[in-house]
């Protein structure tokens, strides 16, 4: 008991860092409107790969055993998705594709709760995210690129819990949501392991 209570205590306040990686999870219901004169064409989804790898990097400082701030940056991978057409038979294979991804730097507070050598806590904050996409849409015996960049603000939600092992290392276990934004920009659900050094 007296080892435990050595290494809770030592992260009671004080800078840290960390690095995690797991997987990120894009809607799978993706379509498109494509408006020429006065038609618009729906593109829905007939197949898609929603999610992939994810990770992250974060520092922050522990101001006491309950509160933290944390600046970090993440990149929450691609999602690529086939589309249809409509009018397509289902065995059209594809009437084009379109690829997203999301990367950006967020802050964050943290209220804790330490327990022995767990210390699990809740994030609230806000991320400026990186949202691209591009694809290639066939329409009218012709094929429509689409490339475009943009950032926006978004809120995000995390729990997790750390296990320290070591006076300055521990395991860490997070699962962070991320929504909001005012352009359309996607709602990704990212489950995380790594590991966290406190200085």
């Amino acid at each position: 008991m007296i080892g435990a209570a050595s290494v809770a205590g030592a992260t009671d306040h004080g800078f840290y860092m960390g690095v995690d990686g797991g997987v990120a999870s894009y809607p799978s219901d993706v379509h498109l409107t494509i408006r020429t004169g006065t038609t618009d064409t729906l593109y829905y989804n007939k197949k898609s790969r929603s999610s992939d790898f994810a990770w992250s990097f974060a520092a922050g400082y522990r101001f006491n055993r309950y509160l933290a701030a944390e600046l970090g940056f993440s990149d929450l991978g691609h999602a690529k998705s086939d589309l249809l057409t409509k009018a397509d038979p289902d065995t059209d294979p594809s009437k084009g594709s379109i690829e997203h991804s999301m990367r950006g730097k967020s802050l964050a507070l943290l209220a804790h709760l330490p327990v022995g050598n767990w210390d699990s806590y809740l994030k609230v904050g806000v991320r400026q995210s990186i949202y691209g996409i591009k694809g290639a849409l066939k329409y009218d015996k012709s094929e429509l690129q689409l490339s475009s960049t943009f950032e926006d603000a978004q809120w995000l939600l995390g729990v997790g819990t750390r296990y320290a092992f070591t006076e300055r290392w521990a395991a860490t276990f997070t699962a962070e949501y991320y929504g909001g934004g005012n352009r359309g920009i996607p709602k990704i659900f990212s489950p995380r392991v790594g590991f966290a050094y406190r200085f």
